[in-house]
């Protein structure tokens, strides 16, 4: 993608419109730019709302730092970046942005697409010492195995999934699965 930074700087140059009105414009681009692994984008974006203290009036609703957050955290997903994932972890920390299974759902995310199977199972087993399992963060973590070729540690979190009463979704069989063939033993799969 382009330049976050240049897209952003486009819109907020480009926009003569007021205030409350530009936030939700940056918090569309972020949006946005996290869809498509902008990470520059997306940071620029989430800096400038968090940034901006004028033109609330009481009552307004303000944004989540938390939803902000985690929409830099999806574009670091998106883009597979497990180092700026990391980094943003432990601002949000330092911050004391309050961190939620969506948090934990997105630096997984981020180490299974760089196929960094200790990170992502780093960030699911603290994710599990503060909140119940999920079936997207324990499926990001099947899809690393998958990635990574460790089948016998997809079928690991498989039953851990099963253990903790989170219903699999064809997506967790199908990774599974898809490891084993990968793997070269493809007759395991069926097991």
């Amino acid at each position: 993608p382009s330049s976050g930074r240049q897209c952003f700087h486009a819109a907020v140059v480009g926009s003569s419109v007021a205030s409350k009105s530009l936030k939700v414009t940056a918090l569309d681009l972020a949006d946005q730019c996290a869809n498509v692994g902008d990470v520059a984008g997306t940071e620029a974006s989430v800096l400038s709302i968090l940034n901006d203290r004028t033109g609330w009036q009481p009552g307004e609703r303000r944004y989540n730092t938390t939803m902000l957050c985690n929409t830099i955290l999806k574009s670091c997903a998106n883009s597979g970046d497990t180092a700026r994932a990391s980094t943003w972890h432990a601002r949000m920390c330092q911050m004391h942005v309050r961190l939620n299974p969506k948090t934990f759902g997105k630096l997984i995310e981020a180490a299974a697409k760089s196929c960094s199977m200790d990170s992502a199972r780093g960030w699911l087993e603290l994710m599990l010492e503060k909140f119940d399992a999920t079936e997207v963060a324990i499926g990001a973590v099947i899809d690393a195995c998958a990635r990574s070729g460790e089948p016998a540690e997809a079928v690991y979190w498989l039953e851990t999934m099963i253990s903790k009463r989170v219903k699999p979704s064809l997506i967790s069989y199908s990774s599974v699965v898809h490891s084993w063939a990968r793997a070269g033993e493809p007759k395991k799969a069926s097991s």
